[in-house]
């Protein structure tokens, strides 16, 4: 398949040099993501041990329709944060 923002190159036209670079890379990011995953749990098992399970819930909900109802604007600036 072709690379994304560069629809003429191929995965196949990388060196060696470069598919070990997208190797680690991507486990670099997967590692990231798993750390953010483990750092939340924490926090909103805290955050509902203070404030309720049923308050906590509220928030999620809160925060979902704010994030969900500011990615066209994230997407029409450029912003990247959003689509991590």
């Amino acid at each position: 398949g072709s690379l994304i923002g560069v629809p003429e190159l191929k995965f196949a036209d990388l060196s060696k040099e470069q598919l070990a670079a997208v190797a680690a890379i991507a486990a670099g990011f997967t590692g990231l993501l798993s750390l953010f995953n483990i750092g939340g749990r924490f926090f909103w098992a805290s955050l509902s041990d203070k404030i309720g399970r049923k308050n906590t819930y509220y928030v999620f909900f809160l925060l979902g329709i704010l994030l969900y109802a500011s990615a066209p604007w994230a997407a029409g600036i450029g912003s990247k944060v959003y689509f991590v």
